[in-house]
């Protein structure tokens, strides 16, 4: 075998290594291109579908919230149509000026004055649709017959209230008309009419921002637009619109969704349509999500709307880059293999041709200009190697924003977390009015009956805010936000607090309830004793709830663990027990043992999530053993946060187990004294008003913060109660003025504001008090305890003025009319006049 022949298969067997190497390298780089694009459609889609679900979510959030605009003027009027005076005055025919004149008081201008922004005008009629009274007063509206209005007209058929569709004024504002019935004794007497002015609600609109160019509105069941962020809009039917303006263009997806949306559906949709862009159009596709808002009568329906390209062109455009980057690389590669192929072949030729050693020789210089040769394209490698980098630098940039769209979903979720907060202190406005009412209701002469839906009234109530104070401490706790202040205090006095509130509800239902210390306890702890009583409390309540029949056991004791004490509280039950496998699953947000535990007992499934998320901020730990149809033991662990050696131990026989002492209003306890309630709602002003009147205490009341500063300085009180959030001047602003003007007058807030902190602020501001809404009849009593005496104290000291009258004037008759003829009977009359004396003095 010759070398020609050696070499020449050597080259074969080196240039089909080669060329396997490219093939395998073009096809792997195929492969990811074409992945990476299949990766990137179905992360398009994922990206799609989720913001369709946060649309989804947006818009159930702002049609809850602009239904809840509209039912608190509903709502307010309903209490206008409840009020005595306004069915006295139907039935008396008088205006709203004859109430003020005779009474100094009208519940109808107080209502307008309140609402003046948002109604146009306040009617009132009667049974046949003639005008009584009208807000602001119109003399050429005065006894008109409005009985063909469409609202006035609805309500006369069927003593039902009715709300408009929205109509033009003669100002050009936009409105709708809530109508009410008026009843006394069943029998319908009139209606109450209040004009709506639609601009409030399409400001609402307008604030809904949904990317940069998304938008927000509102349509009738008619496909008109109820509200949007431009005014011209406003009344228009949507699909008329487009289909006048572009005759030739399918509108059909349009249609579909307008349609949903008109039959009252909640969900999610997408079709083509226009924007807007200097005036010119511009055919996109939208994606829109929807929700209902029902309002009695009316169906109105919340669409949130935004560009798809908005969402889907960072995608395409990374997906567009990843393409050029593999097609680059696909090039350079093969650049590299047509290059090496020619080499190798050449190389193959000379090698064969090769006869003599100038020949090798000859060969080795074009193999050193092969070299050269290969060092270009390895020189040309590595820029496209630094064109990677800089597609590697590019990820790297989309990652971060990848990483600040997941912030701004945290900055979403404090959001919510400051939504469901707002919720709060708006609901418990209205809860203020329902409790109030219902506590003063079962102190009236009422039938048996009557006494039980009263007090259905009153505990469906209060079980409404332990729900509202169960959403509102797991919202801060998700954002964050729940602070615990660890300080020093007795469980001794932590022991007898649960006791006292648990101890009526868990007998009360039959149990048997006791709390059991074990020996070695401490006296003190260091812990949060109000989160520590919160979990006690959520504890045994559970455990009351699910028990009907047996006890319910508190057994305290010392636990070391890691070479650190902790208490330890076992709550014990004999109730109906949680199966194995549903027992981690209880602790979860919403979620109780089965769909049956919620029908027959009632509950959110938050009071153990809770309960556990309190725990592992206190430094311990929830946990739970149970067995079906025997009972169950909820163990809550914390730290005893002290040394508990330099402790003296906990002495069982002090704990008392007599409940905390509470007001008795059936006993009517009286106070004297004047006092000025400032409030700008007319149901929490009627509430207050009757409470302190049943003390025996003169009211007066001030519509908003400004009148409360002018009453206040202008009159002499006893006591001021001071509402925090109101118009035109908020609480901590009146009271900072009335301390700066030198008035030392009491001062309580009242605030339906309930987080951590808030009585600091009121003090801090020149309050001397502090009362959370829903104002209970016992705190009340507690406040007026406090600062004003009670009204037999007067009563009784002048009494005991007009007895030492009489008895002077007995003794100066006594001495006119006995003249003693024997002088030891002068001495003896004498010395009784002494002794009557000194008794006096004494």
């Amino acid at each position: 075998m010759n070398i020609k022949t050696i070499n020449t298969k050597k080259a074969g067997r080196k240039f089909a290594v080669s060329a396997m190497v490219a093939t395998i390298v073009v096809v792997v780089v195929v492969a990811v291109g074409i992945l990476a694009r299949k990766c990137t459609e179905d992360f398009e889609k994922t990206v799609i579908s989720e913001t369709q679900q946060r649309l989804l979510t947006i818009a159930g959030l702002q049609a809850d919230n602009i239904r809840d605009h509209v039912f608190d003027h509903q709502h307010e009027l309903q209490m206008l149509a409840g009020d005595l005076r306004i069915k006295n005055a139907i039935i008396n025919n008088a205006s709203a000026q004859d109430i003020l004149a005779s009474d100094g008081y009208s519940p109808e201008q107080a209502l307008y004055d309140i609402r003046s922004q948002h109604f146009d005008g306040l009617y009132r009629l009667d049974a046949k649709g003639i005008i009584q009274s009208r807000i602001p007063f119109k003399a050429d509206r005065m006894g008109a017959d409005f009985s063909q209005k469409p609202g006035v007209k609805a309500v006369i058929k069927t003593h039902k209230p009715y709300i408009s569709e929205n109509f033009p004024l003669f100002s050009g504002d936009k409105c709708i008309s809530i109508c009410l019935p008026v009843f006394k004794d069943k029998q319908f007497i009139g209606i109450e009419r209040a004009m709506v002015y639609l601009k409030t609600i399409s400001k609402m609109v307008a604030e809904i921002k949904v990317g940069k160019m998304g938008y927000a509105q509102i349509f009738d069941d008619d496909g008109n637009v109820v509200a949007h962020p431009k005014d011209a809009q406003i009344s228009k039917d949507v699909i008329a619109i487009r289909k006048k303006e572009f005759v030739d263009y399918d509108w059909s997806e349009m249609e579909a969704v307008v349609a949903r949306m008109t039959r009252g559906e909640e969900g999610v949709g997408s079709y083509h349509s226009v924007w807007w862009d200097a005036d010119k159009p511009k055919f996109v596709k939208k994606l829109t999500a929807f929700a209902p808002i029902r309002l009695g009568n009316e169906l109105w329906s919340l669409g949130v709307t935004m560009g798809y390209d908005e969402i889907s062109g960072p995608i395409k455009a990374y997906a567009r880059n990843v393409g050029i980057a593999a097609g680059l690389l696909i090039l350079v590669f093969g650049g590299v293999y047509f290059r090496f192929y020619r080499i190798q072949k050449e190389k193959a030729k000379l090698t064969a041709e090769a006869k003599s050693a100038d020949k090798l020789r000859s060969m080795n210089q074009q193999l050193a200009a092969e070299i050269t040769e290969r060092k270009r394209a390895e020189e040309k490698l590595e820029e496209a190697l630094k064109e990677t980098e800089e597609l590697n630098k590019y990820l790297i940039e989309t990652t971060a924003l990848a990483n600040d769209m997941t912030a701004r979903a945290e900055e979403a979720n404090m959001a919510k977390s400051q939504f469901l907060a707002n919720m709060s202190h708006e609901i418990r406005t209205p809860m203020n009015a329902i409790i109030g009412f219902s506590d003063l209701l079962a102190d009236e002469d009422l039938t048996d009956e009557q006494k039980v839906e009263v007090n259905i009234i009153r505990e469906s109530g209060k079980n409404l805010l332990a729900l509202i104070n169960d959403i509102l401490d797991f919202s801060r706790i998700e954002a964050g936000q729940l602070s615990i202040e660890m300080i020093d205090c007795s469980l001794a006095e932590l022991l007898n607090s649960v006791g006292s509130l648990m101890r009526p509800k868990v007998i009360e239902k039959g149990l048997e309830f006791k709390i059991a210390e074990s020996n070695g306890l401490p006296a003190q702890i260091r812990s949060d004793p109000t989160r520590v009583q919160q979990c006690l409390i959520n504890l045994i309540g559970n455990a009351t709830k699910f028990t009907k029949k047996g006890h319910v056991y508190v057994n305290v004791s010392l636990e070391v663990k890691d070479n650190q004490p902790y208490i330890r509280f076992d709550v014990a039950d004999t109730g109906i027990g949680i199966p194995k496998d549903k027992q981690e699953a209880i602790f979860n947000s919403f979620t109780q043992a089965d769909g049956s535990t919620t029908r027959q007992y009632g509950g959110t499934g938050l009071g153990l999530t809770i309960t556990r998320q309190l725990a592992e901020l206190l430094g311990g730990e929830l946990s739970l053993t149970s067995e079906v149809g025997l009972g169950s033991v909820f163990s809550l662990l914390i730290p005893a946060g002290l040394d508990i050696y330099k402790q003296p131990f906990l002495d069982k026989h002090n704990i008392s187990e007599m409940l905390e002492q509470q007001y008795d209003t059936s006993e009517q306890v009286k106070f004297s004294g004047s006092c000025l309630v400032a409030e700008d709602v007319l149901a929490n002003q009627m509430v207050i008003k009757l409470m302190l009147e049943k003390a025996g205490v003169h009211v007066a009341i001030a519509n908003d913060g400004k009148e409360a500063l002018r009453q206040a300085l202008g009159k002499s009180f006893d006591l001021i109660f001071m509402d925090i959030q109101m118009p035109n001047m908020n609480g901590y602003e009146v009271a900072k003025m009335l301390r700066k003007a030198g008035m030392t007058t009491p001062i309580v807030a009242l605030t339906a504001h309930a987080m951590k902190g808030d009585d600091k602020k009121c003090i801090e501001a020149g309050c001397d008090d502090y009362l959370a809404k829903p104002v209970e009849l016992d705190q009340l009593f507690k406040i007026l305890d406090k600062y004003l005496s009670p009204a037999w104290q007067d009563q009784g000291y002048s009494v005991a003025e007009e007895i030492d009258t009489i008895k002077q004037e007995v003794d100066m008759l006594s001495e006119i009319c006995t003249e003693p003829d024997h002088p030891d009977e002068q001495q003896a009359n004498n010395k009784v006049k002494n002794n009557h004396a000194d008794s006096k003095t004494s």
